[in-house]
């Protein structure tokens, strides 16, 4: 649950809320108010040594690029519709039991 709690602050508010940094998105301070490229390169970067659940390996870049997008419209557009309101994320059940499965592929369907 705490990974997933991760994810959606990341990829919904562009927030890095990592206390033990045990994910693999690393912000870096000193680079995050720049309004150019040093904040694409710098401001945010993945973790050495710190790899994704196999199921999310082959989206690292997106992920990474997620939370930066939504932090850069926040900098240089901080009166941007997406930045006033309160974006309330979907919830994700992260599940690998048979039932839940066909309950969740059902809603989808």
């Amino acid at each position: 649950r705490p990974y997933v709690k991760f994810l959606q602050l990341w990829m919904c508010e562009g927030m890095v809320w990592d206390d033990w940094c045990e994910f693999n998105i690393s912000p870096h301070p000193e680079w995050l108010s720049n309004k150019d490229y040093l904040y694409w390169q710098y401001g945010y970067t993945e973790r050495d040594g710190v790899k994704l659940p196999g199921f999310l390996s082959d989206l690292s870049e997106q992920l990474v690029n997620t939370g930066k997008l939504i932090n850069l419209l926040r900098l240089c557009v901080p009166k941007h519709p997406l930045n006033q309101s309160k974006f309330q994320p979907p919830e994700v059940p992260i599940t690998f039991h048979d039932d839940n499965i066909k309950r969740i592929l059902g809603k989808w369907a």
